[in-house]
């Protein structure tokens, strides 16, 4: 319903699926915060889709964004996604390509994702 599209509660509490499009960083995890969940203490405001709410999966979360090496941040991920997997908090079933090319004769590309300068010579030459 097209005059539902504003209505947050509506939105949170639609009694169906959601797909929605994150990116896939970790810096992504922030959204999966309790305190992130669009319920009727937030006044149904929030990133946290799934509405999913864990006090353990909070303290990960906040321990990974103060860890500085990388080995212990990774091992904090890993008890995050295990738990995540584990209560199927959400469930990825889309996952969006990225086309990269890889050609000995590409010449002049630079990284940007629109590259007007290209110049590919025909194969032979």
């Amino acid at each position: 319903m097209p005059q539902r599209t504003s209505d947050a509660e509506y939105g949170a509490t639609f009694p169906a699926f959601f797909l929605n499009r994150q990116r896939n960083d970790l810096a992504n995890l922030r959204n999966f915060r309790g305190s992130e969940a669009p319920v009727a203490e937030t006044n149904f405001v929030g990133s946290n889709r799934a509405r999913y709410r864990s006090p353990e999966i909070d303290a990960l979360i906040d321990r990974f964004f103060v860890t500085i090496p990388k080995t212990d941040r990774m091992q904090l991920v890993g008890r995050i996604l295990r738990i995540m997997t584990e209560d199927l908090s959400i469930l990825s079933v889309l996952y969006a390509a990225n086309a990269t090319l890889v050609s000995h004769r590409l010449r002049n590309a630079t990284a940007t994702a629109v590259a007007p300068n290209l110049e590919c010579p025909r194969v032979g030459r």
